[in-house]
């Protein structure tokens, strides 16, 4: 659960510090994956097959700004959420099974849209974090050459 949060909050505090706009935050409920499938396509990941993954019916607050999205769905739906997103895209990659705290977690890199999703345990439902990733500028060599 340690690393699961602490990813988490470096995620938040990488994004939150450049965030330009105040992230909408909704409470829904209904088919998480219909929104999930709309989200995704907004930055860009499609489905690789076209074929709807199965309906998830769910209760979930949804948070997003620029830089992703955060949702939270209430209730034990971890199984359900790791089914969709595999029938969406396959196996996991990189993942572990379990955090450290033995709690069920899981992370797509989804090369082609450039964004990480991980997802995992957390007390009353599971928490979804879709994140974009930042431009990979070239490193910087004018401290190393200073050196030398």
């Amino acid at each position: 659960m340690r690393i699961f949060f602490s990813a988490t909050i470096a995620a938040a505090l990488l994004t939150g510090c450049a965030t330009t706009t105040t992230p909408t935050t909704l409470q829904r409920s209904g088919d998480f994956g219909v929104l999930l499938e709309r989200e995704l396509a907004a930055r860009g990941a499609r489905i690789p097959n076209g074929t709807p993954p199965p309906a998830m019916p769910a209760t979930w607050t949804f948070s997003s700004d620029e830089h992703g999205f955060v949702a939270h769905v209430h209730g034990d739906k971890f199984a359900e959420l790791d089914n969709w997103l595999r029938s969406a895209f396959g196996q996991p990659k990189p993942s572990v099974r379990h955090n450290t705290d033995g709690q069920l977690q899981r992370v797509y890199i989804v090369e082609a849209a450039g964004i990480t999703l991980q997802y995992g345990r957390e007390p009353g439902g599971v928490a979804l974090f879709c994140t974009r990733r930042f431009s990979k500028l070239p490193p910087d060599t004018s401290q190393t050459k200073r050196l030398q």
